[in-house]
């Protein structure tokens, strides 16, 4: 995830992670049907991907810009996240 994030333009990055929550979601509402606790695990998934980008965050070596796009893609993944629970 680091690696994505840091080695691409912020909008990449933000878009990546876009995307990925979005498969996520899209395969675990085909799949609630069958699997009851797909919704469950994927939220673990998803809130997982958000603990390590905060961590991330409050390393002292992350520079001013790397810092402030983390805490983009961070913010936009909480809205999602909160997306997902409703």
């Amino acid at each position: 995830l680091e690696t994505f994030i840091f080695g691409h333009p912020a909008q990449i990055s933000l878009l990546g992670i876009q995307f990925l929550w979005t498969a996520d979601m899209q395969g675990a509402l085909t799949q609630a049907k069958v699997d009851k606790t797909i919704m469950n695990k994927t939220m673990k998934k998803t809130d997982a991907m958000l603990k390590e980008m905060i961590v991330i965050t409050t390393r002292p070596t992350l520079g001013k810009n790397d810092r402030q796009n983390l805490e983009t893609c961070i913010t936009v993944h909480v809205h999602q996240r909160d997306t997902s629970e409703d």
